[in-house]
């Protein structure tokens, strides 16, 4: 199929935006044409968007995850030449960036997080295949085997994400908002 542009400006002989640039992150299991759409149309709204490529699946660890996020912020503005941007963020990748925003001492880079349908209490899904597909079946052993990095599944069981909110929190000066 086709693949999305891996930025998208805004139309052709439009205004810059007078708004930060924004990072589109995608959550698990997806790519970043899961959130091309998106960034299409804050493209046409004249904003600069970016996304990224993550490989064929993202199940990585959350900290993992946001380690490569603060990376593409950093190259963001570096491009942009503007000192904060906005991250617009589905799933385990509204995660990943409470992550980078707290703990990667990034925070005066970003000026605000969206979060999209965001699992910040955990999922019960993800509680149901830790204990079937993983233990009880032996999934994540043989994904293991496989080469494929499992782990920010376990990221999301409700017990993962009770202890995850205590640690990551939000950080004064960064406007946070969830859907």
């Amino acid at each position: 199929g086709r693949r999305a542009p891996a930025a998208v400006g805004g139309c052709a002989g439009g205004p810059p935006s007078s708004r930060p640039p924004v990072l589109s992150i995608h959550g698990v299991m997806a790519s970043r044409g899961a959130v091309h759409v998106r960034g299409r149309r804050r493209g046409e709204r004249h904003h600069v968007v970016m996304t990224y490529r993550r490989g064929p699946l993202h199940l990585g660890d959350i900290r993992d995850s946001a380690a490569f996020i603060a990376g593409k912020v950093q190259s963001l503005t570096a491009q942009t030449g503007v000192p904060q941007v906005d991250i617009v963020a589905h799933s385990m990748g509204g995660l990943d960036g409470r992550v980078r925003i707290h703990k990667l001492g990034m925070e005066n880079r970003v000026a605000a997080l969206l979060t999209i349908t965001t699992p910040h209490r955990g999922s019960p899904y993800a509680d149901w295949c830790v204990r079937h597909i993983g233990k009880r079946l032996g999934g994540f052993e043989l994904m293991e085997k496989l080469g494929l990095d499992v782990t920010g599944i376990a990221d999301l069981t409700t017990a993962a994400c009770a202890k995850f909110n205590e640690n990551i929190t939000d950080v004064p000066g960064v406007a946070y908002f969830s859907v």
